[in-house]
């Protein structure tokens, strides 16, 4: 059998106080530590957020391009078959959405008329330089 002790009531006044201030900090701890995990909960979803933005925005650039690749391919091949350009001697081709310029190198004025006069007939010329002489060779600018 167990003896029954005398405990004063001081002893469990203050064991009493004890234990609620460690719940009370225990509480606080909790607190604070739920209201940290919110914190940075918001932040990991903002985090997400941006990226999925940045996805999105990669994305659209994406086809973007790829759009204009399709454009340029379509416009070489539209180019090569209505001008062979195996006539032609070409130093420089950019194709751009609303234009394709040409870098032709050419013999003399006889052959910049012709050359000319040949683009003319598939496409309308937006721009046309005049004779460029660089070091031996002769060559001229076209802006279709």
């Amino acid at each position: 059998m167990k003896k029954n002790r005398f405990i004063s009531s001081e002893y469990i006044n203050v064991r009493e106080k004890k234990v609620e201030s460690i719940i009370k900090l225990v509480t606080i701890i909790l607190y604070v530590i739920l209201i940290l995990n919110l914190f940075f909960l918001k932040i990991n979803m903002d985090k997400i957020d941006s990226y999925e933005m940045h996805k999105k925005e990669n994305k659209s650039l994406i086809k973007k391009e790829s759009k204009k690749e399709i454009v340029a391919i379509e416009k070489f091949n539209d180019l090569t078959k209505n001008l062979n350009l195996d006539n032609f001697h070409i130093k420089f081709i950019n194709i751009n959405e609303d234009s394709i310029e040409l870098e032709i190198f050419i013999e003399g004025k006889k052959n910049y008329i012709n050359v000319v006069k040949t683009i003319e007939n598939k496409y309308s010329i937006k721009y046309l330089s005049p004779i460029i002489y660089e070091k031996e060779k002769k060559y001229f600018k076209v802006v279709l």
